[in-house]
Formats: structure tokens, sequence, C-alpha cells
């Protein structure tokens, strides 16, 4: 995929399906497939505890999820730790890489797990 070497953990595209798509927000990187956000990709020098690979799912869906991804967890929000429908896959996990293409194949094999349409 071209474009995409400015984009953190750009090794991803290679097991993603190639019609994913990009967008910045909020200083990370927002990927699609189809109509559905599947992930954001975060590697910001300000917030490195949130730096890795958040994944767009539902609160009911992580169990199921963590089950495959050890290294996934609840994605905590603001001031209150208030549990989110994200997973977060931090980038300092030491099996990280190996995580990240788990969250890949099931992207590619369309897990309806993954994925919130968007707004």
């Amino acid at each position: 995929m071209t474009g995409k070497t400015n984009i953190p953990f750009n090794f991803l595209f290679a097991y993603l399906p190639q019609s994913a798509t990009t967008s910045p927000a909020f200083g990370m990187h927002s990927v699609y497939l189809e109509d559905k956000i599947v992930l954001m990709l975060s590697q910001r020098p300000r917030t490195p505890t949130l730096n890795g690979v958040w994944i767009a799912t539902y609160s009911k869906h992580h169990d199921s999820l963590i089950k495959e991804i050890p290294s996934a967890k609840p994605l905590k929000v603001n001031l209150t730790n208030t549990r989110s429908n994200w997973l977060f896959l931090p980038a300092s996990s030491a099996d990280f890489e190996q995580s990240a293409l788990i969250v890949c194949e099931l992207i590619a094999k369309r897990d309806q797990r993954i994925g919130r349409t968007r707004f």
C-alpha cells in the first residue's frame, strides 16, 4: 500500500486487506475497512502509555477477543478510568507484533467482533 510509510506500525498493512484505508485523527491514524473503523494506530511521544493499536469493538466482545489476544486490554479513558468499547494492544507488550498480526488476521477474515460503523 502506498502512502503508509509515515503511519505508525505500518508493517500491519501487509496483513490487512488491500482495501483498508487510513485517515489522520486526533494525532493518530484511523484504519477503515469498507464502512467500518477497525483500528486506531497511536505512537505519540506525549502519551506513551496510549501507544499501540486500538481495536474498534464493543464491550460485549472484549472477553472473547482477549482470549484470542491475551495482550489486549480494555482501553480506559478520561480521568475516571471509565471503560470504553475499545480494546488496547500496548506497543510495550512483549508480544506486540505477534498479537497485532492476530488482530489483522481477524480483520482480514471479517470477524464481526471487530469494527464499528462510521458515525
